[in-house]
């Protein structure tokens, strides 16, 4: 499944893997253009919304969450700003369909 939509989604897109990675189809994250702003993000996700698809942000940077700041106090890695800034998760699971796949691509193309 993950094949099909990778050769329906934008160029624009990239996706993340890890090295020698195999999907176990249940979490599809990508990376959004560059020009992604966090407001563009949110711009994103209320759009998918609106169309009837839930999108989500998975790999919240760890030295934000509370136990970590209160152990190191709020510091930023602007790499992984990035990263985070610019990844969502799209929908994918088990009875996903191609007409699913196809209608998931078109909202998130004609969002860019």
């Amino acid at each position: 499944m993950i094949d099909v939509i990778k050769n329906i989604l934008s160029e624009e897109i990239e996706f993340v893997e890890g090295f020698d990675s195999i999907s176990s189809n249940h979490l599809l994250s990508i990376l959004l253009p560059e020009r992604f702003s966090h407001e563009s993000v949110s711009k994103l996700f209320h759009f998918m919304s609106e169309n009837g698809v839930v999108i989500q942000k998975h790999y919240i940077p760890i030295y934000k969450q509370p136990f970590y700041v209160k152990k190191y106090g709020v510091i930023t890695l602007s790499e992984t700003e990035r990263f985070y800034t610019r990844q969502v998760s799209l929908p994918l699971y088990v009875d996903m369909t191609k007409d699913d796949i196809h209608h998931v691509s078109k909202l998130l193309d004609d969002f860019l």
